[in-house]
């Protein structure tokens, strides 16, 4: 199985399709500085190994339980929102099917000719399905991050997988009359959508798309590339030095908040108008996003031996006492007089495991002992779709039938 966590990442490839297309000069801007690792990521990483490893050996989440995929473990439910993929998957398998896990790509033969001609532009699909008879092309993109939820049309990753798995896939005869891109994100809770969105092309119209990627592409490579700040500068490795994004946090912060000197002093919260409420929660995403940029790059740059006036590192709290080998404890303590019920804890297994024991039908008689605990209520937008939670509503947290 391919390495998901070392998988070559293109300056100009599909994952920072989004970023790169809105702010040209962030491909400049973020030249030379290292990206770094979250646990988020690292998580993501593992659960795509994880989706990957069933696909290719035809096994099921539940089963790798326990078991460690880019140094994080795998829980029930990890388990349980790969399964959401999978089962997806394999659905829509058919005998005859041209099937490519982890299928890699390179938009070389589109970028011939053009300014950016020699400029890495590749990617890699989670899973590609071409339907020989009816020529239906199948991109599926598997996202395991439950913050930021990811929407299937316009979605410029999916087109750019999409469009280089039409292009590379040519000599194995795929001449798609329609393209269907997927997004799974199981841990994103849409309220009234499934976890699975959809955009359906007819190729022509991605044909024309490329034409705004490549345009897109040559944008970067100007040395005056324009810095737009949005949405988009979540993720940005750059986003801790972008004068750009710095200027925008700052006229957010300073239209609500009163200059003292040369501080900006924040108002007591309890003081504000509700209209001022609704202004700084607009200004949040953005000045939040600025400022853990710069505690990463401040953490980084002191980590590398180069000073921050007025910080520095210490150590963290420790973790718990753990067993370096949990084998050798066992012989040791049973050595010691210990029986193996005294060292070893039961546990009763879940309820996601036990229905892969017994099925579905036989959980259904087991549903009353079954409970989920409902999310938290969060600030959202006036335009998010779900419905607003009202009066003492979002005060009953108790555990919910699942």
């Amino acid at each position: 199985m391919a390495e998901h966590a070392v998988r070559p990442h293109a300056s100009l490839g599909a994952s920072g399709a989004y970023r790169w297309m809105a702010c040209p000069g962030s491909i400049r801007m973020s030249d030379g500085v290292p990206e770094r690792t979250s646990d988020y990521a690292k998580e993501g990483t593992a659960a795509h190994e994880l989706a990957q490893a069933c696909l290719e050996q035809n096994r099921d989440p539940i089963e790798f339980v326990d078991r460690s995929f880019n140094g994080v473990m795998v829980t029930d439910l990890m388990a349980a929102a790969v399964e959401t993929y999978i089962k997806h998957a394999r659905s829509m398998i058919e005998p005859g099917d041209l099937v490519l896990v982890e299928h890699r790509f390179s938009l070389e033969a589109l970028t011939k000719g053009t300014a950016v001609e020699g400029v890495p532009m590749f990617g890699t699909a989670d899973l590609v399905v071409y339907k020989r008879e009816l020529r239906w092309l199948y991109v599926l993109d598997y996202k395991h991050g439950a913050g930021v939820p990811v929407e299937a049309k316009g979605n410029p990753q999916g087109r750019y997988y999409a469009l280089g798995a039409a292009l590379s896939l040519q000599d194995q005869g795929v001449n798609p009359v329609r393209v269907h891109i997927e997004i799974i994100q199981p841990r994103v809770a849409h309220f009234g959508d499934p976890p699975i969105r959809t955009e359906s092309l007819d190729p022509m119209e991605l044909i024309e798309w490329s034409a705004d990627l490549l345009e897109a592409a040559e944008r970067t490579l100007a040395a005056d590339a324009p810095l737009s700040p949005g949405g988009h500068c979540r993720f940005c490795p750059a986003a801790a030095i972008c004068p750009a994004l710095q200027q925008h946090a700052l006229v957010e912060a300073q239209a609500e908040f009163s200059p003292a000197g040369a501080v900006t002093i924040p108002p007591e919260p309890t003081r504000l108008t509700p209209e001022q409420v609704g202004r700084v929660l607009d200004a949040a995403d953005t000045i939040e996003k600025w400022l853990g940029a710069v505690r990463a790059h401040a953490q980084g740059e002191l980590e590398a031996g180069r000073a921050i006036p007025g910080w520095k590192l210490v150590g963290g709290k420790q973790g718990n006492r753990e067993w370096s080998s949990e084998t050798d404890a066992a012989l040791e303590l049973v050595g010691a007089g210990l029986s193996d019920d005294a060292i070893y804890e039961k546990k009763l297994i879940s309820p996601t495991q036990a229905e892969k024991l017994i099925g579905k039908k036989a959980m259904a008689d087991l549903s009353d002992l079954v409970t989920r605990k409902p999310g938290r209520p969060t600030l959202a937008p006036a335009g998010d779709k779900r419905p607003a939670i009202t009066g003492g509503a979002s005060a009953d947290f108790t555990a919910i039938p699942a």
